[in-house]
């Protein structure tokens, strides 16, 4: 084999080639470094590891949870097909349960219909009780009665029975250690358990689980049952659209191994911060391999058609120094649009796209070290040399030529008609639809909001200030005020609120009668009738839930239908400003999970699309420096922002909902679809600078040398990302696989029809070839 020239190999291009076994060993040993912190990994679905430890609105959401009982909850369905739930077979079953339910791994109270603490009169005494003691042995006439008072009761009434009576609900609530990611799946499979088991043997029956704690096993489950999955069929896919294009096994070999190791990268940086794997994190391992074949594939690609023209090292070498710059630059944008996340407010959000950029850097680099050494010293077939294509792409590129104006103004309409409906597109969202209808929690939550009324809990706790002051009676006026303007609003199904238990042992402590369902009137009175209650209730089913521990303050919880972010945002405001101008003395703090939600996917609208902007203005500087040309690097900047301005008003026609997926899309996007750009630009420069072409010229051989790898790249990327939509049950990561799919479908069509035309029409002065050294030209073919 014909030794390269020695300029060739005292290059850094050249010197890689030569010295692949120095280069191997040191990417091992870099690779052994980063890949020790992977033991740190672990999953959690904690709101410190997703939202971050100092999000403003945690504050007060974790405050609720140590002052009350926690709010992380399993609720079990049981539907009776026959339409009433209140037989003595179902309700036995439902007793059963409930002592079942006891024993479930870290929890701390069960509450359904038949252990609710019913009060009333017993001559001068109060009786409190299981309203269903021994369900087995009551008549038809006793199972009515008990039916009325469930019916009859506020704080029963769509908490434990539905108001047709044919729906009881058993409440599971935890409180978990989180000394492991798998605390809350070992519960939820546990209940599962048992409701199944239920169900079987009440076929009378139709069972449902939901509630918090499903809803995070649900999460973790589908996210690390589909990131494997995922991963196996995008890399089947990557390897078998690159065997097909290449013909050679060695450097799909030789990728794979590329993109194996920019995964471990992206998610060892994970271990290295200390951040968990979360639902969001989870997509890291796709998205660099994804991107990261676009690196591989440029490289591997004008190697292969060097290969056997010349000798393999010379061909190697230079196709590693003409693809050095386009895949440093790719790579730095791709990085830089995926950094745009850390406008985020979520930790995890932030950590998604750090993680990306890291492993899409990482791939860059080995892409042009560790991919080439791997190419010089493994045994590669030559390839049949293939018959060059030079006449199509000019005729393409004359096509083009003669039609520049038509085509320009044909994508001005196209790009003006689209970019009118983007307005369309209202930022709004409901956290229960990010699940597919298919998933139990789906079905569990939908069907609970359908017969309860509810799928969303706020909570308010009202300080009084001093202790003991929740039997102050004009504290409690202002409580049962507040609950009575929460129960008056049209979006609220259910209210919990001490003072409904107070009005019911006043009632109870006179007779019960009806007239006396009121508050006690005097403080003495009301801390007797509440001394008396708890010290009558069971163990684990105190007042805790209502009533923190030195008495100063009580929770009031509003359960809501299910509502938009627009609309959980507006609600909380409503209730918030009411407190403020009705109970301007009262101390309080409110919080719920789907309120901290709503709050982040609102101020993550604000800070990704500010962040989307500066990537913007960050990559459009970048390419005008490394490009060396204004007038270039700005014509670059349409076909990098219209697809994603076409691909929203594609979405305004068809979906016109933005979501939270669809937000983390607009930064990412940019920096992925400068890849083909950067391509593109790079060979039709070195095509006018050192090749001396014209600008039609130039486009027919840039169509010639990177058009086929530009085409490959996209069919991978759109193909990664409609897998992610065909198969996922998580609806941020559909989103934002439909949305980028679209916008590196305009993106691809861009690229190869506007930007040709674009460059024939605003760079078509001559240039002069310029003065190199021809010699060292020849040698690297740069």
């Amino acid at each position: 084999m014909t030794e390269a020239p020695q300029s060739a190999k005292s290059s850094p291009a050249g010197w890689i080639v030569h010295h692949p076994w120095k280069v191997i060993g040191s990417t091992l040993i870099l690779l052994a470094i980063v890949g020790y912190f992977l033991q740190f990994v672990r999953p959690s679905i904690t709101f410190q590891d997703l939202l971050g430890k100092d999000w403003p609105g945690l504050k007060d959401y974790e405050f609720l949870q140590t002052e009350y009982i926690a709010d992380d909850n399993l609720l079990v369905l049981v539907e009776a097909r026959d339409g009433d739930a209140f037989t003595q077979r179902i309700l036995t079953g439902v007793r059963d349960l409930t002592g079942e339910l006891w024993k479930t791994p870290h929890s701390i109270r069960v509450d359904s219909v038949t252990n609710f603490q019913h009060t009333e009169a017993d001559g001068d005494d109060l009786a409190v009780g299981d309203l269903v003691n021994a369900p087995e042995h009551l008549d038809q006439a006793a199972l009515q009665r008990v039916k009325k008072i469930a019916l009859d009761d506020p704080i029963a009434l769509h908490r434990v029975v539905n108001p047709e009576g044919n729906v009881l609900a058993l409440n599971v609530t935890f409180h978990f250690p989180m000394l492991s990611g798998d605390e809350k799946l070992n519960s939820y499979g546990y209940v599962r358990e048992l409701a199944d088991r239920f169900g079987k043997d009440h076929p009378e029956t139709r069972v449902y689980v939901g509630g918090l704690t499903a809803l995070d096993a649900t999460v973790m489950t589908i996210s690390m049952e589909e990131t494997g999955l995922f991963l196996g069929l995008v890399m089947l896919v990557a390897v078998a659209l690159l065997a097909l294009m290449l013909r050679a096994i060695v450097p799909v070999f030789a990728s794979a191994l590329v993109l194996v190791f920019s995964i471990m990268a992206g998610m060892s940086l994970a271990g290295m911060m200390g951040w968990k794997l979360t639902p969001f994190t989870t997509t890291v391992p796709m998205i660099i391999l994804i991107i990261g074949v676009a690196d591989c594939v440029h490289l591997v690609t004008a190697f292969v058609q060097r290969n056997g023209r010349e000798p393999k090292n010379r061909a190697l070498t230079a196709a590693l120094a003409a693809n050095f710059k386009p895949i440093l630059i790719t790579s730095v944008t791709t990085a830089i649009g995926f950094l745009t996340l850390n406008f985020s407010g979520s930790l995890s959000i932030a950590a998604l796209g750090n993680q990306a950029a890291f492993g899409v850097m990482f791939a860059c680099l080995l892409s042009v070290t560790f991919l080439p050494a791997m190419l010089a010293i493994l045994p590669m077939k030559v390839q049949a040399k293939r018959e060059p294509q030079t006449e199509r792409y000019t005729r393409l590129a004359d096509w083009l030529h003669r039609n520049r104006r038509a085509v320009l103004v044909a994508s001005a309409l196209v790009a003006v008609a689209l970019g009118l409906q983007v307005p369309r597109n209202v930022f709004d969202d409901r956290i229960p639809t990010y699940f597919a209808e298919s998933l139990p929690w789906r079905q569990a939550n939908d069907f609970s909001e359908n017969q309860f009324g509810s799928a969303y809990n706020f909570t308010y706790s009202l300080d009084a200030g001093h202790e003991g002051a929740v039997s102050d009676p004009e504290y409690l006026k202002k409580v049962e005020r507040f609950a009575e303007y929460l129960r008056g609003l049209p979006e609220a199904a259910y209210v919990k609120s001490v003072t409904d238990t107070f009005k019911r042992l006043n009632r109870n402590m006179h007779g019960d009668d009806p007239a006396f369902y009121r508050l006690p009137e005097d403080r003495e009175t009301a801390a007797q009738y509440l001394l008396l209650y708890e010290m009558s209730l069971p163990y684990g089913l105190d007042l805790n839930d209502q009533i923190n521990m030195d008495k100063s303050a009580t929770k009031v919880l509003a359960a809501f239908k299910s509502m938009s972010v627009t609309e959980v945002l507006a609600m909380d405001a409503k209730v918030n400003r009411w407190i403020d101008s009705n109970l301007p003395e009262m101390s309080y703090v409110s919080s719920g999970v789907q309120i901290m939600f709503a709050h982040l996917m609102s101020q993550d609208t604000r800070g990704l699309t500010l962040g989307a902007i500066y990537g913007l203005v960050i990559i459009s500087a970048l390419l005008v420096f490394m490009l060396r040309s204004l007038k270039i690097g700005l014509l670059s900047m349409l076909p990098n922002l219209l697809p994603a301005l076409l691909a929203f008003g594609i979405w305004g026609l068809t979906v016109g909902q933005v979501g939270f997926g669809i937000a983390m899309v607009s930064g990412m996007s940019i920096g992925i679809i400068v890849d083909d750009t950067v391509h593109f630009l790079t060979k039709y420069l070195r095509a006018r600078r050192e090749e001396g072409l014209d600008a039609k010229e130039a486009v027919a051989y840039t169509f010639e040398h990177v058009g086929p790898s530009i085409v490959f790249t996209t069919v991978v990327l759109v193909a990664g990302f409609l897998l992610m939509v065909s198969i996922s049950e998580f609806r941020v990561n559909t989103d934002m696989g439909k949305m980028t799919s679209i916008i590196l479908g305009f993106a691809l069509l861009f690229d190869l029809v506007t930007l040709p035309v674009l460059l024939m029409i605003f760079d078509g002065e001559p240039v002069a070839k310029p003065n190199l050294d021809t010699q060292t030209m020849k040698e690297l073919e740069i």
